[in-house]
């Protein structure tokens, strides 16, 4: 197996994983909401939830960590440029004050 392969695969593995997460937290929080449960529990479960989601960036991040590690440094200088080609801007927030 070719090192790129590994690393999709490692991450396909580590990506199923969390959808099965994301599965079994969303239908606890659904059951949750139909149990009128009380709004610490909701948010405990969304705290769930959300930590689950906030996964998938890191293993993104774990992939492309282990991708440049066999790079030469022009190689990833190249890489870097091509994601800065093709990234979408965001909006900059900016905070507005305290809110009273």
């Amino acid at each position: 197996m070719t090192f790129p392969n590994m690393t999709f695969d490692d991450q396909e593995v580590a990506s199923r994983t969390c959808v099965g997460q994301i599965v079994q937290a969303s239908d606890g929080m659904a059951s949750v909401e139909k149990d009128s449960a009380t709004r610490s529990e909701i948010d405990q479960h969304a705290r769930s939830v959300a930590g689950i989601y906030g996964q998938f960036p890191a293993l993104t991040a774990k992939a492309a960590s282990k991708s440049y590690a066999h790079f030469i440094p022009e190689q990833s200088e190249n890489l870097i440029n091509c994601h800065r080609l093709f990234s979408v801007p965001t909006p900059q927030c900016r905070p507005t004050g305290e809110r009273s």
